[in-house]
């Protein structure tokens, strides 16, 4: 299913236009409270026109909006799963959930939590599954596999 819209994971992305998405996030409901490091303003490497704000919604849920010059905001939500030691967000528009879920995996951050890398899941059979619990399944099954990821964004913090 190809994203009719553009955003981050975590924190955000930039040209994510063939990106697989799930029908299920990794945990229904959220359960890994929001993580501060990862509010604020972000840039991506390759996309320095798009800028993403992250902010806390609520204990578990993030707001993400997608500025681009000349064009609307766009806004998501995201929640982060842990999967094995390892942080994922679950990236959704609240007002078409048939869009289904970006799943994207926190590769790194940096000490000073002003630079990250993202990795966009691309795994086609994600959207053919029943459950967030075979979501989950399939993502231990292959935490490890390089090609079970697309693209990685690499963002950075920017001031207002």
């Amino acid at each position: 299913m190809k994203i009719s819209f553009k955003y981050l994971a975590f924190l955000l992305l930039i040209s994510l236009s063939a990106c697989e998405t799930s029908k299920f996030p990794i945990d229904d409901p959220a359960n890994v409270k929001v993580d501060t490091r990862f509010m604020g303003h972000w840039k991506a490497k390759r996309d320095r026109k798009t800028t993403y704000i992250i902010s806390q919604l609520n204990d578990y849920h993030y707001q993400i909006i997608t500025k681009k010059k000349r064009k609307d905001p766009e806004i998501e939500q995201a929640y982060l799963s842990s999967v094995e030691g390892n942080l994922f967000l679950n990236v959704y528009n609240k007002d078409s959930l048939q869009d289904g879920y970006l799943l994207l995996r926190i590769m790194d951050v940096n000490a000073k939590a002003d630079r990250v890398a993202i990795a966009t899941i691309s795994d086609t059979t994600m959207k053919h599954m029943s459950s967030a619990a075979e979501v989950r399944q399939d993502i231990i099954k292959n935490i490890n596999n390089p090609a079970f990821y697309d693209d990685t964004i690499y963002l950075h913090k920017v001031k207002k």
